[in-house]
């Protein structure tokens, strides 16, 4: 098995001990194994993507991963056959490579039901965080 126990074990504590008070969302998923093996664990939404945030160096550092639109289009189609055998809708939400107004929509138009936005939102002065010049980008301090 791909997918650790401990993830299962994880959100059945959470349901059992939160019954009906808390909303699980589980990942993250870049197949139709993964979606399936979190949906059967009980997840209430799974997280799609590995590799595709701005901080994220899964891909280069471990060599696993996916492309964001073809992780997201791949779950959604698992989430599709899901909802037609089980009638249970379990909501997507894509997780990295959110930089852009337009990645939004390409997430939203391969299956996502909604978006971590927190690239997006960082580049804005608003946001919390002291702003760092590295190769002629503007970024935001972060931890991580």
């Amino acid at each position: 098995m791909r997918y650790s126990q401990w993830r299962a074990e994880a959100i059945a504590w959470i349901k059992q001990t939160h019954p009906g008070r808390a909303h699980v969302g589980a990942g993250n998923a870049v197949d139709q194994e993964g979606f399936r093996y979190l949906a059967d664990a009980g997840a209430d939404f799974i997280k799609v993507g590995i590799g595709g945030g701005s901080i994220c160096i899964t891909r280069e550092q471990k060599g696993i991963g996916r492309g964001q639109a073809s992780a997201v289009l791949d779950v959604a189609q698992a989430r599709a056959a899901d909802h037609r055998e089980t009638d249970i809708y379990v909501p997507i939400c894509s997780d990295g490579g959110i930089g852009q107004d337009y990645h939004v929509t390409v997430a939203l138009a391969m299956g996502a039901d909604f978006v971590m936005l927190g690239r997006y939102f960082a580049r804005f002065d608003e946001a919390p965080g002291a702003k760092v010049h590295i190769n002629n980008q503007v970024m935001k301090e972060y931890w991580g």
